[in-house]
């Protein structure tokens, strides 16, 4: 949420805003002269946390990754070090007898969580021939149905093949 005030601090405007989170992975390959691929990878692991301390806006923590990698077809990268270490603190307490001075701290509980999280990929380049993307004569399922390339179904299966390997 973005929070902002008039000049004569008369009113207060706010606007909600979309945070995105997650894990986002951008990969650009290009082919070098000798058929090498070099993978421009970007990685972006984010996670939000509802509140904020000494604030209702949640905060959002993002760990990035930038690298370019040649391999030669086939080969295959590891994208990893992306790792978070979180530690939660939880008091539990009985009603009123927990506020007590002194006497509070036998009805009152502290427990901490630790954990930690590494995001790993794995990413295998293929080279596909130029000879399955070639586009032939498109033929249709029928009136408005949809359009399909016999060169077009010889490259996804070949997709298919690779992942399922």
């Amino acid at each position: 949420m973005m929070t902002s005030t008039n000049q004569n601090l008369f009113y207060t405007q706010s606007q909600l805003e979309n945070i995105k989170s997650g894990t986002t992975l951008d990969i650009t390959p290009l082919i070098g002269d000798n058929n090498d691929i070099t993978l421009e990878m970007a990685v972006e692991v984010s996670d939000s946390i509802p509140r904020g301390r000494g604030s209702d806006l949640p905060v959002v923590t993002r760990r990035t990754a930038q690298n370019s990698v040649t391999i030669r077809d086939g080969g295959t990268v590891a994208v990893a070090g992306l790792t978070e270490n979180r530690t939660r603190d939880k008091e539990k307490r009985v009603p009123l007898l927990g506020d007590l001075p002194l006497l509070g701290v036998l009805f009152r509980n502290n427990d901490s969580d630790k954990g930690t999280r590494e995001i790993a990929v794995f990413i295998t380049a293929h080279l596909v021939p130029e000879t399955s993307l070639v586009t032939g004569q498109l033929s249709g399922a029928g009136a408005g149905g949809p359009l399909r390339s016999p060169a077009g179904d010889a490259f996804q299966q070949e997709l298919k093949d690779s992942l399922s390997r």
